[in-house]
């Protein structure tokens, strides 16, 4: 690349909702395409779709299509397609990126495994692991050999850092860049009055968690808390509601359906706007067995939301324990410490009100290290030090 020339660069994302990385990929999109913080950058995205090209109409497209972001859908006829790697190719021929940038865990094999890498600068993102079903436990298994073969790698937590290491990916090409967030936009008073009558009684907090219902997410833990709760505190009147999907819902319904927890838990399903939601809320809980750098819990700290979280992999980063959120072991032994934690936030008297207002205060000011300003900035020095 030439002194003063426009950077191009190619980012290759799977994604069909507004997943964490999605929503950061488009936001530093947006910035760039705005180019008001430094040298210029043409950025376009290349995603799969399976399916005809022309047939893709996702969240993602849509909102990239609404910020005027160019993108090359990719079809594929089932979850590995090799001619993905042809169609991949040529989008990478015709776009010329000095940077190709890839975001989990099929989109590293696919560009070590096609050699599209060579003849230009590789930066591949590391998001974490997912563990649905054994063709992506098989992607995970490869991925520090993909990642083996990239310039520069970029994760979003010093704990994701150091497994990458200890898998054998070079520790010299590993940056930590965690995620960020906008300001929090608040729905309409009507909008969130309408809701919390749809989802609570009159004078029933409300526990809200948003995550796609799956193992590593955990609710079956929040659910074992809350009946702890219930338990011990019949007469305090809350609803736990779970914002999400996914392949955990039938079972975490049966739990939820019977005992102390009958009629104090909601299933909302995904929402493409969880923004009432967190208004609506009065604690947000996040029960996780891993996470990274947890875009839900940024979203709670931006609303203001008092949060209560497990202690792991990026979510101490993120939250000062006893300063921005409660945090709790991880799992089963976490249980009682969860509804401990829960009980403290939740409780009628004034104790529990100071706690909750120090909590919110704590994460306004943690909110600084997490905006998009210093996001950008911190991804265009990892650009200039690509080799």
């Amino acid at each position: 690349m030439k002194s003063g020339e426009t950077l191009r660069v190619v980012a290759v994302i799977e994604a069909g909702t507004m997943s964490g990385p999605a929503k950061n990929l488009l936001r530093f999109c947006r910035r760039v395409r705005a180019g008001e913080s430094g040298p210029r950058i043409e950025f376009t995205i290349a995603t799969f779709h399976r399916g005809e090209p022309g047939e893709a109409r996702t969240p993602f497209l849509t909102a990239a299509a609404k910020d005027g972001i160019p993108v090359d859908v990719i079809g594929e006829r089932r979850r590995f397609d090799p001619a993905v790697v042809g169609g991949l190719r040529k989008v990478l021929e015709r776009r010329r990126p000095h940077i190709l940038q890839t975001h989990a865990v099929k989109t590293n094999f696919v560009v070590r495994a096609g050699g599209l890498g060579a003849g230009r600068r590789w930066l591949a993102f590391h998001h974490g692991y997912t563990a649905e079903n054994w063709m992506v436990g098989l992607y995970n298994r490869l991925n520090p050999w993909a990642l083996g073969g990239a310039d520069g790698v970029v994760t979003v937590c010093g704990p994701f850092r150091e497994q990458l290491v200890g898998a054998g990916v070079e520790a010299g090409k590993i940056a930590v860049l965690p995620n960020a967030i906008e300001d929090f936009v608040p729905p309409s008073a009507d909008e969130v009055s309408a809701l919390r009558g749809r989802l609570a009684g009159s004078g029933e907090r409300i526990v809200l968690t948003i995550g796609r219902l799956s193992r590593e997410k955990g609710q079956i833990h929040l659910l074992r808390a809350a009946a702890a709760l219930a338990g011990r505190r019949p007469d305090w009147k809350f609803r736990l509601v779970l914002v999400g999907d996914g392949p955990e819902r039938a079972a975490l319904e049966a739990a939820a359906g019977g005992g102390v927890l009958a009629g104090r838990v909601h299933f909302a399903g995904h929402q493409q706007d969880v923004r009432p939601y967190l208004a609506a809320a009065d604690v947000f809980a996040l029960p996780s067995l891993t996470e990274g750098s947890p875009n839900v819990i940024l979203e709670a700290m931006a609303a203001g939301l008092p949060i209560v979280a497990t202690r792991v992999g990026g979510v101490p980063e993120t939250v000062i324990d006893g300063e921005s959120a409660l945090l709790c072991q991880a799992g089963e032994g976490g249980e009682v410490e969860l509804a401990a934690a829960l009980e403290r936030v939740l409780g009628p008297d004034e104790e529990a009100a100071t706690l909750g207002e120090g909590l919110r205060v704590g994460a306004r000011a943690r909110l600084a290290l997490f905006t998009p300003e210093a996001y950008e900035a911190s991804l265009r020095r990892i650009y200039a030090g690509l080799r």
